[in-house]
């Protein structure tokens, strides 16, 4: 059962005893979310705790505060609330409120609003200490399970009202909830002084003078057999164990509960009213029998009715004393199909010594039934394309890999490649009439039997049926890149779209692998069409396999480097044309293999630390050594102005994350470092890809004083647009220019243009990769400031540096 399916049939359980209703949702929201959680409810128009779990920031029975925080935002927006990182996020929003206040302490933030058709009658709140813990699927989880508990407890108060017409008319709240949802969980949550109270009893019962006593033990929804045991619920067991069928005469009117008895030594079989009418029949229209009653379960499901009527035997033979629970489908008179829980205990029979009577109770689960079903199904369905999502693609290839024997398995996993472009240009709602139209296409493409799921964003799997040869299964791949690269008319628009799309395409191929190797294959050669021109599809092969290990190794040769500090700094120079000599050095780290006896240089972990998120740790280390190396530089020189301003590259990663600023900033003050003798380098992706929190950080960074540059520049990113927007300092020509200078005309046209639109912006200008004395002295006439390549010095440990600026 999937975690929000087991949340939803907890809440469902505890209908049978209200009063721990809200703890039990709290719990179960915990449980999908894996986090403390909160359960509030409106009550004289404030919000209060009702219930916590363990872990939540603060007790139950204390007010939520609504001001400006995360809480407040669901209630008035009628929307859930998630805040990834509270430390990114202004202090103060809204009227000066914080968005943590209603749950202090947390990073990661979650506020789910409770609807009652048009009405909000409370939030549900999660928090953790890690950031960006929550994400879509929590919130509509969330939802899910809050909309079901409401839902069954007003069909509670409904019910209570229908049987009691005659009693005073429930009190309702102006949200539009009857009242009494307010104070359930009161026995276990504490109540607050301050807000105005109903004192309405937890339990809707009737409370008329004179009502029956069978009346105080009806149950006003059968929920679970739970009810049926000893002391735990609205139906007692003992009443049944004392006083058998006849105790139960004023139940029969609950809809939904029948109960029976069977006395084995006498083969009789006794019905209430209630369960001929469950399984179609009228009151008393037949006389049932242990045949008959078989007869009515559901050809697939008599194995499941087989396992009761087994126990229920030997118990009738002494052979045990305890009875079962069992929940199966039957075909009732009336050709409804129903979902029935049975439950039966035996006790001695009064009336034939030795022998026993059997005891039980049947409850319609049919609505419930189907409830889980369509909750299963919603949290296995992707909104926005209808298609199965993540989820169901993990449940049905663990089944078709487990199945014994099973032939050789493929898999097609495709990303479109413009799809940021239609959502940025044309906004997310056109993205999604997008991607239901992939879907559409995906499913007329695909052979019946097929496995297709979208897996997020704007990639897709699909999973062919099994055994299918793999000459068909390449000709599929080559289908659906073809049908896919066609223009789109967006429904209702008619707008016309041209979104291709890459496909990497991997198969078991006579061995075992499970779903995640799987992914991650078709995920590398996914990547290898994007990287060969897209529009295409890559099998993955013995070549990736190679490039996946040898990708694997280095991410661990980069860990164990960072963690045992096996990273050092070389410096390349850097040489102004103006006056010949080392005016700057650049900082490239290098890392030592495992052996400690061999440079790896940075082409060979770079890229993986990008994609790995551990380019963040690698940019603080470089900070702090290079910082380390100027302040030493300058200290221990008698004429500190000869020493050359080091340069540092900032990965766009790194810029999304204020410390890393932070830390370049209070590194060189505590060293006493000026602005001028330190530089930072960013790539033309790190300006493209910038997020608000990163652009933040930048401009802190441009206004410290610090120059800041482009990096690589022309290497395949357009930053023109950002050379107006940010006010930067220098710009390096990227040696892909370079490499043709002052061998073609062309190169040197290309080069004098870049140059020009530097210096026309205030930039000063350095082109990479200088190798010979042709292209430094073209480069010269051209009008650029500084070199760095070959020609001029390798990049070298900081001790054989200092004679070449000396020099």
């Amino acid at each position: 059962m999937s975690a929000v399916s087991h949340a939803r049939e907890r809440v469902r359980l505890a209908l049978a005893r209200p009063g721990d209703l809200l703890r039990e949702l709290a719990e179960a929201i915990a449980a999908v979310v894996e986090a403390p959680a909160m359960v509030a409810l409106l009550d004289g128009g404030r919000l209060v705790r009702r219930a916590v779990t363990e872990g939540a920031p603060l007790p139950a029975g204390t007010l939520v505060a609504t001001t400006g925080t995360v809480c407040g935002e669901a209630v008035s927006g009628r929307r859930p609330v998630r805040i990834d990182d509270v430390d990114l996020i202004p202090p103060a929003i809204g009227d000066g409120g914080y968005p943590d206040a209603c749950c202090p302490g947390g990073r990661s933030l979650l506020s789910v609003p409770v609807l009652h058709g048009p009405h909000v009658v409370g939030v549900i709140s999660a928090t953790a200490p890690t950031p960006e813990w929550f994400d879509a699927m929590d919130e509509r989880a969330v939802a899910l399970v809050a909309q079901v508990a409401v839902a069954r407890l007003a069909e509670l108060q409904a019910r209570s009202e229908a049987r009691a017409p005659f009693c005073t008319a429930p009190e309702v709240h102006p949200g539009g909830i009857p009242s009494w949802i307010t104070t359930v969980g009161s026995s276990t949550s504490p109540t607050p002084a301050s807000p105005t109270h109903v004192s309405r009893p937890p339990l809707p019962e009737p409370a008329c003078a004179g009502a029956s006593p069978a009346a105080s033990i009806t149950s006003p929804i059968a929920p679970d057999l739970d009810g049926l045991r000893p002391g735990s619920g609205p139906l007692a067991a003992d009443v049944v164990l004392g006083r058998g069928l006849a105790a139960f005469a004023g139940t029969t009117s609950t809809p939904g509960l029948g109960v029976w008895e069977w006395r084995a030594g006498a083969g009789e079989v006794l019905w209430s009213a209630e369960l001929f009418r469950i399984l179609g029949y009228e009151p008393g229209e037949f006389r049932p029998t242990p045949a008959g009653c078989a007869a009515v379960v559901h050809p697939e499901d008599r194995s499941t009715a087989a396992r009761l009527a087994d126990v229920l035997r030997r118990v009738a033979d002494g052979d045990c004393e305890a009875g079962g629970t069992e929940t199966f489908r039957v075909m009732g008179a009336d050709g409804a199909l129903r979902h029935v829980q049975v439950w039966a205990v035996a006790t001695p029979d009064a009336e034939a010594r030795g022998a026993v009577v059997v005891h039980g109770a049947v409850v319609d689960v049919t609505q419930q039934a189907r409830d889980r079903l369509l909750l299963e199904r919603l949290s296995a369905t992707d909104p926005v394309t209808g298609l199965g999502n993540r989820l169901a693609f993990d449940r049905r290839m663990k089944e078709l890999l487990a199945a014994p024997g099973s032939p050789e398995v493929s898999l097609l996993l495709l990303d479109l490649d413009r799809f940021k472009l239609v959502n940025d240009s044309l906004g997310h709602q056109v993205g999604d009439r997008l991607l239901g139209e992939v879907a559409r296409r995906l499913r007329s493409s695909v052979p019946e039997g097929s496995i297709t799921a979208r897996m997020g964003g704007d990639e897709f799997v699909v999973v062919p049926p099994a055994g299918l040869e793999w000459v068909h299964v390449r000709r599929l791949a080559q289908a659906l890149v073809d049908t896919l690269r066609s223009p789109y008319v967006l429904p209702d628009t008619g707008e016309i779209l041209v979104c291709p799309a890459s496909l990497g395409l991997t198969s078991t191929a006579g061995r075992e692998a499970g779903a995640d190797e799987l992914l991650s294959e078709a995920d590398l050669a996914l990547y290898r069409a994007k990287d060969s021109g897209r529009d295409r599809y890559v099998v993955y092969d013995d070549a990736l396999r190679a490039r996946a290990r040898s990708r694997h190794n280095a991410e661990l040769v980069l860990r164990s480097a960072l963690e045992r500090g096996r990273l050092v700094l070389h410096y390349q120079p850097i040489v102004g044309f103006d006056t010949g000599r080392v005016v700057g050095v650049e900082a490239l780290v290098r890392a030592l293999d495992v052996a400690g006896d061999r440079l790896l240089p940075p082409d060979t972990f770079i890229e993986i630390a990008e994609d790995t998120g551990l380019v963040v740790e690698l940019d603080l280390w470089v900070i702090d050594a290079a910082i380390e190396q100027l302040a030493h530089w300058l200290a221990s020189m008698a004429t500190p102005e000869i020493v050359p301003w080091v340069a540092v590259n900032v990965s766009a990663r790194s810029m999304e994350h204020p410390r890393v600023i932070r830390r370049l900033l209070d590194g060189m003050h505590e060293h006493g470092i000026r602005p001028q003798q330190m530089k930072v380098e960013l790539t033309e992706h790190s300006f493209l890809g910038v997020l608000p929190g990163g652009e933040s950080t930048l401009r802190q960074l441009l206004t410290s004083g610090v120059p800041v540059g482009i990096d690589d520049f022309g290497t395949g990113y357009s930053a023109m647009a950002y050379l107006n927007r940010f006010d930067l300092d220098f710009m390096k020509i990227d040696r892909s220019f370079v490499a043709r200078v002052g061998q073609e005309d062309r190169a040197d046209a290309v080069v004098t243009a870049i140059v020009d639109l530097a210096h026309a912006h205030g930039m000063q200008v350095t082109a990479e990769g200088v190798e010979t004395q042709r292209q430094a002295r073209r480069l010269r006439e051209i009008g650029c400031d500084f070199a760095q390549g070959y020609h001029f010095g390798r990049p070298m440990a900081a001790a054989r540096l200092i004679p070449t600026w000396r020099g």
